[in-house]
């Protein structure tokens, strides 16, 4: 009798034991699965942003248009990027030089017309939110996607700049003086 009963609670115990275990995948299945969901629902609000940001961008660029046409930079712009392989949707979408990542030298910019120099110039101050009195100049600005006007001269601080910016505002100062 004792055996059988040992039997009995052996068969038992791995009978529970087994259950368990089945019980445990199911639920390692399930989390796997919220995983999956959790990811999935991740990709898609990271592809609305995308979706919202580029809309937004598409805004911005057909609003600029207002402003580029007729501006008396943007021709000239539009002639120097083209000479340098520079077309399309990149005028409006990036700034002129990357000023603020990259110590230009005098050698580099010696073929760069006065007004690109002068607008890379105010370019440095326009990528800190700077609003220009000159309406020329603001227009051009106002014709890029990525500028955000916020700064009234009596708000605008030069402790804004970086080091490149400071190096590249002494050169493109001193290339615009010496014309």
């Amino acid at each position: 009798m004792k055996k059988v009963i040992s039997i009995i609670l052996c068969t038992s115990v791995l009978t529970f034991c087994a259950c368990v275990q089945e019980k445990e995948k199911g639920i390692n299945e399930q989390a796997v699965q919220i995983g999956n969901n959790q990811e999935e629902n991740t990709n898609v609000t990271q592809s609305m942003e995308i979706d919202h940001k580029q809309g937004i961008e598409e805004e911005k660029l057909l609003d600029g248009a207002v402003y580029r046409s007729g501006n008396k930079y943007w021709n000239e712009v539009v002639e120097w990027d083209e000479k340098n392989l520079r077309t399309g949707l990149d005028r409006p979408m990036e700034p002129l030089l990357n000023t603020d990542s990259k110590i230009y030298n005098k050698e580099e910019l010696k073929e760069y017309p006065q007004n690109i120099l002068y607008l890379a110039k105010n370019e440095i101050y326009a990528k800190h939110g700077y609003i220009f009195k000159n309406t020329e100049l603001q227009n051009y600005f106002l014709g890029q996607v990525w500028y955000v006007p916020e700064k009234q001269k009596t708000e605008f601080s030069d402790d804004v700049f970086n080091e490149y910016e400071k190096s590249n505002l002494e050169l493109l100062a001193s290339l615009l003086k010496e014309e």
